[in-house]
């Protein structure tokens, strides 16, 4: 009778334990799509916080990289950092270049570090403060957003930015 009770408890525990890992899964928006991110409110946004908006494709095109349909970059009013907004022709190519711009901020982490990252269906996030330098990615589907190597002072706002925008 004691061994069903303890086997009942392990039982119950074991399934409080996966209930809570799906709860904060689902949370972290894992098992979840994310909506697209549209090149409208990405412009409309840095408008209205007084960015200048400068439109690379032209330049990308002429180098020949084919993959990209769109790059824009937006200047902070101080020249303080940038946040680049790109389309790919394919969610293959943004995945690329999110994962090969987090192994280069990965690179530069310093000894005291913060970093966050969370992946998804169709998204994924990473965001790393160290030695006083902010970096943020953004991927949706077949677009990527970023800042990097940004002052940390500018942290909360790039954060902010980047909630209005997606």
């Amino acid at each position: 009778m004691k061994l069903d009770k303890t086997i009942f408890v392990k039982a119950l525990c074991l399934a409080l334990i996966v209930c809570s890992l799906i709860f904060s899964f689902t949370g972290c928006d894992v098992f979840f799509e994310r909506d697209p991110l549209d090149v409208e409110t990405f412009l409309e946004v840095m408008e209205e916080n007084g960015f200048r908006v400068i439109d690379h494709t032209n330049i990308h095109l002429w180098e020949g990289n084919t993959d990209i349909l769109k790059r824009l970059i937006a200047v902070h009013p101080n020249n303080a950092f940038e946040i680049q907004f790109v389309i790919y022709n394919n969610t293959a190519a943004a995945i690329s270049s999110f994962n090969g711009t987090r192994q280069h901020v990965e690179n530069m982490r310093g000894n005291v570090t913060s970093h966050s990252s969370v992946s998804g269906r169709n998204h994924s996030r990473f965001n790393q403060t160290s030695a006083g330098v902010y970096s943020q990615l953004l991927s949706v589907d077949n677009i990527f957003v970023f800042v990097f190597g940004a002052d940390a002072e500018y942290r909360d706002e790039i954060r902010n930015l980047f909630n209005l925008i997606s």
